[in-house]
């Protein structure tokens, strides 16, 4: 009987080896080893850094002129469309100027002119009358003073609508026979606003004509930023709309006020443009490079992680994965300076790592 317990229990324990571990649902459990990532690692180098600030504006030529009609009238002529070179006297266009208001205008100071001549000379026989019988005593000083008074405001008045009268004439001659509007500089025809046989009002442009062989870019900035900024300093400037949209300008003036519209420090920077592939308006980012560190660590901004106010990287030593926690210094919208934390004997992961934590075990990949 003993004997009989002994085989049944064996019997059963081998019946339990060969079934295995069982999960709830019947199906057997699988013991799973750890996996071993494939990573790409990279050693800490040392570089330069420049702390960089990018504003966005838009391109405008350096001298933009607008062509506006004196008086108003028919267009006979056209000559230039946009996009020509112009130069300076060149003519733009011809019309044929409407002097009715004009006229109208020079009647109305010259009746003002003649009115204020009649009352002068009213004025003046006055007073040298009161001049004769204040000197024979048979007027007072006061009444000798007031006569003055009246003689020296119409003097004033005679020869303010005398000028005036003189600045009309003189600006009617010179409209009257002035058929050909001409460029004030020269440069690039930038905007047509008429056509032949249109009216062209004054205060209405006619034309626009851009210097573009220099483009100005005006950039505002806040106050923590316009001590670092100083005339003579290079700028990049990206234009993203150009193919070749990489340029390099350099500032020329820096505002010591702020703009009472904007409250920041406006920044001037003169761009070169000879072969005129910026066009005035286009969008450009403005990159200044303020404070420069060189021969310091660097990373890439992405290979950073952060927990609250700190951060930390990954780094590989013999196959496992260190985290490492830095202290960093200058960054740009690249790279970042580590103050302390890694040496540049550190290998550090710079692809997959997303997929890793401390003490991962990992392989590094060839390129």
């Amino acid at each position: 009987m003993k004997l009989n317990r002994v085989a049944t229990t064996v019997v059963l324990i081998g019946a339990l080896l060969l079934t295995g571990c069982m999960t709830p649902t019947g199906k057997e459990m699988e013991v799973t080893k750890e996996q071993i990532i494939p990573i790409r690692a990279a050693q800490v180098s040392k570089g330069t850094i420049a702390e960089e600030y990018t504003f966005t504006t838009k391109a405008k030529g350096i001298v933009e002129n607008e062509v506006i009609p004196e008086l108003p009238g028919k267009v006979t002529k056209v000559y230039y469309d946009i996009g020509d070179k112009v130069r300076q006297g060149a003519t733009l266009y011809e019309i044929d100027y409407d002097l009715s208001q004009v006229e109208q205008q020079i009647t109305q100071v010259k009746q003002a002119k003649e009115s204020a001549e009649i009352g002068y000379n009213d004025a003046k026989d006055n007073y040298e009358k009161i001049t004769s019988m204040y000197n024979e005593g048979v007027v007072s000083k006061a009444q000798f003073d007031q006569a003055k008074s009246l003689f020296e405001n119409a003097q004033i008045g005679f020869n303010t609508a005398s000028n005036s009268y003189n600045l009309a004439m003189e600006s009617y001659g010179n409209t009257k026979d002035k058929k050909a509007v001409k460029s004030p500089a020269s440069g690039v025809v930038g905007g047509v606003y008429i056509k032949e046989g249109n009216l062209a009002a004054p205060g209405s442009p006619a034309f626009t004509i851009a210097d573009l062989s220099k483009i100005q870019l005006t950039v505002g900035v806040s106050e923590e930023i316009v001590g670092k900024i100083h005339v003579g300093d290079s700028v990049d400037i990206k234009i993203s709309s150009l193919e070749e949209g990489q340029f390099s300008g350099s500032v020329t003036a820096v505002s010591p006020v702020a703009n009472p519209m904007t409250s920041k420090y406006d920044i001037k920077i003169i761009v070169d443009n000879q072969d005129n592939k910026i066009y005035s308006g286009m969008f450009a980012e403005v990159t200044f490079k303020t404070t420069i560190k060189e021969d310091v660590l660097l990373i890439p901004q992405e290979l950073l992680n952060y927990t609250g106010m700190d951060c930390y990287v990954y780094i590989v030593e013999e196959g496992i994965v260190k985290e490492v926690y830095v202290e960093t210094g200058l960054e740009n919208r690249k790279s970042i300076e580590i103050v302390s934390g890694l040496v540049e004997s550190d290998r550090i992961i710079v692809e997959g790592y997303h997929k890793v934590k401390q003490g991962s075990l990992v392989k590094e990949i060839e390129e």
